[in-house]
């Protein structure tokens, strides 16, 4: 279904475990961009912003059906 090979189960494991910290951290420089992250918050605004504005520069409130609000 997703043109894995016939053995992808049983190498699966193995697979993984060959994964180097050297791997890791190649991957994550070439992919991983912190300043363009952004942490996503679900809860009620008025209770937590205060908590979250020490960790963004900028803050948008969205609605229940993803709707920005002003």
């Amino acid at each position: 279904m997703f043109d894995l090979p016939d053995d992808f189960l049983k190498t699966y494991r193995d697979d993984v475990n060959a994964v180097t910290t050297e791997d890791i951290q190649r991957v994550a420089q070439a992919y991983v961009q912190p300043d363009h992250a952004a942490l996503v918050i679900v809860g009620d605004a008025a209770e937590i912003t205060e908590q979250v504005k020490p960790y963004a520069e900028a803050i948008e409130f969205y609605d229940t059906e993803g709707k920005q609000k002003a």
